[in-house]
């Protein structure tokens, strides 16, 4: 998958080139919904959708509370 550079500083930890967005959407969405900006926010609802989100972020346990709420507003 071909990340955007403003996503890839969210991901520096991990080699971008071998995410698969089936294979890690988890991981993707939950990183970026919790540290990303609003941009990448957007890039992230293009990609996976708010429901795909919504549902990754909520039933996650590397997600605060905080960032848990705001997604379940959607």
């Amino acid at each position: 998958m071909n990340f955007p550079a403003h996503v890839k500083q969210i991901l520096w930890d991990v080699d971008t080139r071998a995410l698969k967005p089936a294979r890690h959407k988890k991981f993707i969405i939950t990183r970026i919904a919790e540290k990303g900006a609003w941009s990448d926010v957007r890039w992230l609802k293009k990609m996976f959708g708010t429901n795909a989100i919504k549902k990754a972020v909520v039933g996650s346990r590397n997600t605060s509370a905080k960032t848990k709420s705001f997604w379940r507003l959607f």
